[in-house]
C-alpha cells in the first residue's frame, strides 16, 4: 500500500495568497506485508492512502471516540495535484 504522510506547514495553518491551507508532504512510502505506519494527532495525522494489490487495513484510533464524536473530529481535505510554484513537497489544499 502506498502512504504519503502529509503535516500542515510547521504546524499551523498557515495559507496560500488565494486563502487555502498549505500541507507538505513529509514521507512517501510503501507499506508491505506484516509492516505498519503510526500516525499521531501532532505529527503525520494527515495521510492519503492508495492499495497498490488486495489489502487489508486495520484502522485504530485512540483514545477511544465514542461515534458522534469521532465523526465530529474527522477533516477531509482535497488537495490540488500539483505542488505550488517552485515547491516540489508544498500543496494547496480545502477542507470538503
Amino acid at each position: 500500500m502506498k502512504v504519503q504522510i502529509i503535516d500542515f506547514i510547521k504546524c499551523s495553518f498557515k495559507k496560500s495568497s488565494n486563502g487555502k491551507l498549505l500541507i507538505q508532504q513529509v514521507e512517501d512510502l510503501t507499506v508491505t506485508t506484516g509492516e505498519i505506519a503510526t500516525l499521531t494527532p501532532k505529527r503525520s495525522n494527515i495521510h492519503y492512502l492508495k492499495a497498490t494489490d488486495f489489502t487489508e487495513l486495520l484502522d485504530v484510533f485512540t483514545p477511544p471516540y465514542s461515534a458522534g464524536d469521532r465523526i465530529s473530529r474527522y477533516r477531509w481535505y482535497q488537495r490540488e495535484p500539483t505542488p505550488v510554484e517552485n515547491q516540489t513537497d508544498i500543496y494547496e489544499a480545502w477542507e470538503l
